[in-house]
């Protein structure tokens, strides 16, 4: 009958979305009940209106279980219902655990291996629960006596863009977003490169460059090596050195690359699975937002459907989400042709569902002044913890990286003039 109830409380809008962050299709005996879930688990990360009459159009040839054992209940107590469902999931598999050992199909040589798949199956899929303060206050008190400047959370090892940000928080739901040849699948792989090199498990689902190429520009960005050179195999023999001693390096990076094109359900199992090989995964990157596929009616809802199931994917994981997204060309047609929010496409969910947006202008693509060629700005235009600033980094198109810039150079000097800065 749990299972029951936990498919009526999905039709409640203030709590589905709760629902479905917490329980897993894994949960339901029946092979009815797990479609019905996994159905409207889907409508609802598309944004779609579900109830019992569509439950009963759409699985017809189960329609009188439905109208017998789909009745309305207290969706208010729908922890109470997830709690129990979990509980019955568990002892089920207890229950198959015991009968294993009792029936002699666990010896010696598997049993580490059965437990491990034991307490990854009983283990709850979200890692939130409710925190009671008296148990944290002192630990974060603690911390704020403490004299040691840390950055709290993942880097973008950009000095200076880390220093405004203090790093992308767990539950982060982090937009990048530029015209075309701004950099802004450089300035993802960059932050993505340089953590898994610092061995933070990373997912990079790479959904317009296949893995070579994302790999390519790794390498390039790490070694400064011109990325046509790597392209077109031009590398002298000190770069192939620096390749080959690289090698052993990139095999070891807890990286992983998805180069399917996804919608957010999917990308959810994969996040699973990535998980199962790396429990410790710290960083999630999307490229890029107007690629996954979502059953909007036009594009505007379709990028409303993908963006609150990244926001979800934020908050079940609580991990940062990056995700790039590509710009109108409203700005193309303003004299000044640096982004604003209404430049985003789907513009208001983006702006409502983001905690960090950062828009990446480069002035030298449409004014041509070679001494502005390797000057980014970096524009926070919506920080939900703090203020909103622009940061002006290097950026290096041939070699695919990006760094402060060194305030005792020319570049900088430059840079000074042209934004008039200190």
């Amino acid at each position: 009958m749990t299972e029951w109830q936990i498919i009526w409380c999905l039709f409640d809008d203030i709590f589905k979305y709760e629902i479905i962050s917490q329980v897993s299709e894994k949960y339901f005996k029946t092979s009815l009940t797990k479609n019905l879930f996994i159905f409207c688990r889907e409508n609802i990360l598309e944004n779609n209106i579900i109830n019992k009459d569509l439950l009963l159009i759409k699985f017809s040839d189960h329609k009188d279980i439905i109208d017998q054992y789909l009745v309305p209940v207290n969706t208010s107590i729908y922890k109470a219902y997830i709690e129990k469902l979990t509980e019955e999931y568990t002892k089920d598999r207890l229950d198959e655990f015991s009968n294993k050992i009792i029936s002699e199909q666990i010896n010696t040589e598997n049993i580490y291996s059965e437990i491990d798949s034991l307490v990854r199956n009983i283990s709850p899929d979200n890692s939130h629960k409710m925190i009671y303060v008296a148990d944290v206050v002192g630990k974060i008190v603690e911390e704020l006596m403490s004299n040691d400047e840390t950055i709290d959370g993942v880097k973008t090892y950009i000095p200076s863009l880390d220093e405004k940000l203090n790093g992308l928080k767990p539950g982060n739901y982090v937009v990048i977003a530029g015209r075309p040849s701004m950099g802004k699948t450089a300035f993802a792989s960059h932050i993505a490169l340089k953590n898994v090199l610092n061995n933070i498990p990373t997912l990079f689902f790479s959904l317009e460059m296949n893995q070579k190429q994302l790999l390519l520009r790794m390498f390039a960005s790490e070694l400064k090596i011109p990325l046509y050179k790597l392209k077109r195999k031009m590398l002298n023999e000190a770069e192939k050195i620096a390749v080959k001693n690289m090698q052993k390096k990139f095999e070891e990076m807890p990286l992983i690359i998805d180069e399917a094109i996804l919608d957010i359900h999917m990308m959810m199992a994969k996040i699973q699975r990535a998980r199962m090989k790396y429990p410790e995964l710290g960083l999630i990157v999307i490229d890029y937002l107007q690629l996954m596929t979502s059953k909007g009616l036009n594009e505007n809802e379709a990028v409303t459907n993908v963006s609150r199931g990244i926001k979800l994917i934020a908050k079940k994981f609580n991990l940062p989400v990056i995700i790039l997204s590509q710009l109108n060309r409203l700005c193309e047609q303003r004299e000044n042709k640096r982004p604003q929010m209404s430049d985003l496409r789907a513009s208001g969910s983006i702006e409502q569902d983001a905690d960090v947006i950062m828009f990446l202008y480069r002035d030298y693509y449409y004014n041509g002044n070679p001494k502005h060629e390797a000057l980014c700005e970096i524009n926070v235009n919506k920080f939900r913890d703090g203020e909103i600033g622009k940061v002006i980094v290097e950026y290096d198109l041939k070699k695919q990286f990006f760094k402060d810039i060194d305030h005792n150079s020319m570049l900088w000097k430059e840079a000074s003039k042209f934004y008039k800065v200190e």
